[in-house]
């Protein structure tokens, strides 16, 4: 697909049995930061994360944070603070800041935590994912990163691969999940596995 050009893939995917057996903080290693800090540390860029919302007072992201957009997955009802929300957007925001702790962080809520629910449409029938990525580069995004997968998105629908054919003429760069498994069960279930 000619939208997905523009998508580039963030991590490279590694097969369980080797994240498991890596040690604590192996990917500062791995991606030699140590290097690309003395290049860049990421002033200047605004990276958005759309993710599962985040806990604004964990220490990772307190004070850190420039924006928290509104929550595009309302419909679970939980709210900032409540059990299961933005535990893995919390995560994703505090690796952005590994990589560029100089970037300015806007984030947005568009899945849960939960990796078994389907995305449900909003009342306009817009996806979550859809109004994050066009919040985001209302927003001025440079990078939009979507570590999304699993049953939540078992397939990209029209709004979103129109809202990313949207932000890529824009210079925007997207950045998306190519799974956690290897070469097993990331087909399908991850956007740049589809690639």
């Amino acid at each position: 697909m000619t939208v997905l050009t523009g998508i580039a893939l963030c991590w490279g995917a590694t097969p369980v049995s080797a994240a498991e057996n890596a040690p604590v903080g192996w990917e500062s290693a791995a991606l030699d930061l140590q290097k690309a800090h003395a290049i860049t540390q990421g002033e200047g860029v605004t990276v958005a994360v759309l993710d599962s919302g985040i806990n604004p007072d964990h220490p990772a992201l307190k004070g850190r944070v420039t924006k928290v957009g509104p929550d595009f997955y309302d419909s679970d009802g939980l709210t900032t603070g409540d059990q299961g929300y933005g535990v893995h957007g919390t995560a994703m925001v505090s690796d952005v800041l590994k990589v560029a702790p100089k970037a300015k962080i806007i984030t947005t809520r568009v899945i849960n935590d939960s990796h078994d629910e389907k995305i449900e449409r909003s009342e306009t029938g817009v996806s979550p994912i859809a109004e994050g990525i066009d919040f985001a580069v209302e927003n001025g995004a440079n990078v939009i990163s979507l570590s999304l997968g699993g049953g939540v998105i078992n397939e990209l629908r029209g709004d979103e691969l129109a809202a990313a054919a949207r932000a890529v003429p824009k210079g925007v760069t997207l950045l998306a999940a190519p799974g956690n498994s290897g070469d097993e069960d990331n087909e399908g279930n991850y956007p740049a596995a589809r690639t």
